[in-house]
């Protein structure tokens, strides 16, 4: 599994880094774990798992872990 940390990104610039890691990967490649963290803020995480963050074919669901800091996005 391929992981990207925005932590200390804005909104934009991990959006940005979040769709260009996604473009870039091969079709073999199911899943992108988000490191957003959770203690300093809500912004990054609300935006990550918002419904209409990222504009992505590949872009299937976000599944949702124990770990309050990361987002995992599965991919066609």
């Amino acid at each position: 599994m391929i992981e990207i940390d925005v932590h200390g990104m804005t909104k934009v610039e991990a959006k940005t880094a979040v769709e260009r890691l996604i473009a870039s990967l091969p079709e073999s490649e199911k899943e992108v774990r988000i490191i957003h963290g959770y203690r300093s803020g809500t912004v990054l995480r609300e935006a990550i798992q918002s419904p209409n963050f990222i504009r992505s074919k590949r872009f299937m669901r976000k599944k949702f872990t124990m770990n309050r800091g990361e987002t995992i996005y599965e991919l066609y």
